[in-house]
C-alpha cells in the first residue's frame, strides 16, 4: 500500500501542468500596433479527443476564445494587441497577423491531458508560419479553458517570431 501511494505521488508531481504564460520579448514589440484576425474557416474547427476521458463539454466558440487569448497576452505583457474580425479593417500602419486554426487535438494520458492547437499565421507580407500551441494539465478541464491556454501559447510564439 505504501508503494502505491509513493508511486501515485511521484506520478502526480512529475505530470503537473502549468498555467504560466509564454515569455515574450517585449523590447522589440513595445509601441507597435499588432492586430490579430482569425479566419472565417477557423470557426468550424472542432476539438478532437483521444485517449481515456470522462464526460463531454460544449465545443468552444473559437473566435471568442481566440479574441480573449489576444486580450490576455496584450494585458499581461503590456503590449498594444487587438483582435479584428476582418483583415480589411486593419490600418496600413498595423502589424497584421491572420491566424488560420487548422486543428485542435485533446490527448488524454494516464495522468495528464494535452491540448494542441495547430495554427498557421500569415503576416502582411504573405509569409506563412505554422505553429502548434500546447497546454498540458492534470486531468481535464473544459475545451474552452484548455483551448484558451493553447492559443495563448501559440500567439506568444508568433509574437516572438515577429520580434526577431
Amino acid at each position: 500500500m505504501k508503494y502505491i501511494i509513493l508511486l501515485s505521488s511521484i506520478l502526480y508531481l512529475v505530470s503537473c501542468g502549468s498555467n504560466k504564460l509564454p515569455a515574450i520579448d517585449r523590447s522589440k514589440l513595445v509601441g507597435k500596433n499588432i492586430v490579430f484576425c482569425l479566419t472565417e474557416e477557423s470557426r468550424s474547427i472542432l476539438v478532437e479527443k483521444s485517449g481515456l476521458n470522462l464526460g463531454e463539454t460544449m465545443q468552444p466558440n473559437n473566435v471568442e476564445v481566440f479574441m480573449y487569448s489576444v486580450m490576455v497576452l496584450g494585458k499581461e505583457n503590456q503590449l498594444n494587441l487587438r483582435h479584428i474580425y476582418n483583415p480589411i479593417d486593419a490600418k496600413i500602419t498595423d502589424n497584421l497577423i491572420v491566424a488560420d486554426l487548422k486543428s485542435v487535438k485533446w490527448d488524454f494520458g494516464f495522468t495528464n491531458a494535452v491540448m494542441k492547437a495547430e495554427l498557421e499565421y500569415t503576416l502582411r507580407d504573405g509569409t506563412k508560419i505554422p505553429i502548434i500551441g500546447t497546454y498540458k494539465t492534470m486531468g481535464g478541464g473544459t475545451k474552452s479553458e484548455n483551448l484558451l491556454m493553447a492559443m495563448i501559447d501559440a500567439n506568444g510564439q508568433i509574437l516572438n517570431e515577429i520580434a526577431d
